[in-house]
C-alpha cells in the first residue's frame, strides 16, 4: 500500500502546486525500494511482502504477486513527473529502481482470479496507458496488452466460481471494490487508445482486448449497489474492515481521482 501513498502524494502536489509532496513521494519510493528489495544468491532481485514498521527486518519473506508490477507503474509515474520539473534534484530520479521492479514483475506469474488482484492489474493498466501516451514509449504496449489479457482471463475464471452471489457474510467488500475500481479504467483506456493510436503498438489488438473487458462493466454497478445496501453493511465482514471498505467504495463511486496520472 506504500505505492498508494506515493500516488496520492503525487496528485496532492498537482492539486496544490507544492512540490514538497512530490518530493515526499520520491523519498518514500527510494527508501521503500532500498528496504523491501534484496538480491538472492542466484543474483536475482526479490521483494519482501511485509516489513517491520521501522523497516529493519522482514515480517513476510514471500513476494506479493503484483507488488513489483504496482511499484513499476507508480515509480514510472513519479520519475516522469520529477524529470519534467527543474526544481527537483536528479538524486531523486528512479531509473535504477524502475529497472529492478520491471525485472521482478517479469519473474512472477501475474494471472489471478482474485477480484482485488484483477482490479489492481486493471488500475495499473489504466495508469500505464496514460504513461505510454505522455512518454511516447510504445514498447510498454506489450506489457499493457498482457495485463488486459490476464485480467480478462481472471474475471472469466472468477465468475465461474459464483462467489459474487454469496451472502455478504462470505464476501470481502474491499476485494470486490478493487475489481470495480479497475473496471472503471476500461472506458478511459478505450478513449486513450482511440485518440492516440499512434502511441501504441498494435492498437487494434488493444481495442479488441478492451472491448472484451467492456462486457464486464455492469459488474461495477452490481458490486457498488450490493455494498451500498444497508443490509450488506450489517455484515461482520463490512464492519471488521470498515476503514478500507469505505475508502474503496468511495473510490469506486468516484474513480477518476485515483485512475488519473495527473489532475
Amino acid at each position: 500500500y506504500l505505492t498508494k501513498w506515493m500516488h496520492a502524494l503525487d496528485l496532492v502536489s498537482d492539486a496544490t502546486g507544492d512540490l514538497k509532496y512530490r518530493r515526499w513521494a520520491l523519498e518514500l519510493a527510494h527508501i521503500a525500494y532500498e528496504r523491501f528489495t534484496y538480491t538472492t544468491p542466484a543474483n536475482s532481485q526479490r521483494m519482501y511482502w511485509k516489513m517491520s514498521i521501522d523497516l529493519s527486518y522482514p515480517l513476510v519473506h514471500s513476494m506479493g504477486q503484483h507488488d513489483a508490477l504496482d511499484g513499476y507503474v507508480t515509480y514510472q509515474e513519479l520519475h516522469h513527473k520529477a524529470c519534467r520539473s527543474s526544481r527537483l534534484p536528479k538524486a531523486l530520479y528512479l531509473e535504477d529502481a524502475i529497472a529492478g521492479l520491471l525485472q521482478m514483475s517479469h519473474a512472477v506469474n501475474q494471472e489471478s482470479d482474485d477480484p482485488l488482484g484483477i482490479g489492481g492489474m486493471l488500475s495499473d493498466a489504466a495508469l500505464l496507458a496514460q504513461l505510454i501516451v505522455e512518454n511516447k514509449e510504445t514498447q510498454s504496449s506489450i506489457l499493457l496488452s498482457s495485463l488486459l489479457r490476464k485480467a480478462y482471463k481472471g474475471i472469466t475464471r472468477l465468475l465461474h466460481t459464483d462467489t459474487m452471489r454469496y451472502p455478504a457474510a462470505y464476501r470481502l467488500a474491499f476485494r470486490e471494490l478493487g475489481l470495480s475500481i479497475g473496471l472503471h479504467g476500461v472506458s478511459q483506456m478505450q478513449r486513450l487508445v482511440s485518440r492516440h493510436a499512434g502511441s501504441f503498438e498494435e492498437p487494434i489488438e488493444l481495442q479488441k482486448r478492451l472491448k472484451s473487458l467492456q462486457a464486464y462493466l455492469p459488474l461495477c454497478r452490481y458490486i457498488e449497489n450490493f455494498w451500498l445496501n444497508p443490509n450488506s453493511q450489517k455484515s461482520p465482514t463490512w464492519s471488521e474492515h470498515l476503514d478500507i471498505n469505505t475508502v474503496m467504495l468511495a473510490t469506486s463511486l468516484e474513480p477518476d481521482g485515483y485512475l488519473r496520472l495527473s489532475l
